[in-house]
């Protein structure tokens, strides 16, 4: 993975073939990676690799429960899931309106950062969805979060813009680390 998680999709003898998403509107990351050097990273290497295997599932009852665990782990304690100058969970709502508040309200980073989170916040609120239409016991709770999810990605949506006004910008990304605070 680099950054965005990206796939490796094959290999040769000279070296790996990625997936490129974002191609032909942005040439990330590089479609071939030379074995022994990664050359044509240049100074952007931020890689880990995974492998995946075969396993016994575990229940759908233990997946979501621990999912969830892992939801609440990441928004309480971010400094475990990530470095400077990176942050998740509260952490980086206070980082993002700090950087409103310093001029980067219209940046690609503002975009890139509305865009991103809205997204995931949506599959928050999909997944919400699919527990109660699943689990009769916590569909009240559950449909409640995908709400709640579902304004939240809305939100982002909305500050994502990068003409929006900084004040509007910030009162929307604090009501929302408020909204998003209220769900864990």
């Amino acid at each position: 993975v680099n950054m965005e998680h990206q796939l490796i999709t094959g290999y040769d003898e000279t070296g790996f073939f990625t997936a490129q998403p974002w191609a032909p509107h942005v040439n990330f990351p590089p479609d071939h990676l030379t074995f022994g050097t990664w050359a044509e990273f240049g100074d952007e290497c931020h890689v880990n690799f995974f492998s995946f295997r075969k396993i016994e599932p575990a229940s759908e009852e233990r997946t979501i429960a621990d999912s969830l665990k892992y939801a609440v782990d990441l928004y309480c304690h971010p400094s475990k899931h990530t470095a400077e100058p990176y942050a998740v969970g509260a952490d980086a709502y206070t980082k993002w309106i700090r950087a409103v508040k310093n001029g980067h309200g219209s940046s690609h980073g503002n975009w890139w950062n509305g865009t991103v989170w809205a997204e995931c916040r949506g599959k928050a609120a999909e997944y919400f969805m699919e527990i109660a239409s699943k689990y009769p016991d916590v569909a009240p709770v559950a449909n409640g979060l995908a709400a709640d999810y579902g304004a939240i990605a809305e939100a982002l949506r909305k500050v994502s813009d990068k003409g929006m006004d900084s004040q509007a910008k910030i009162e929307i990304l604090e009501q929302t680390a408020a909204r998003e605070a209220g769900c864990i």
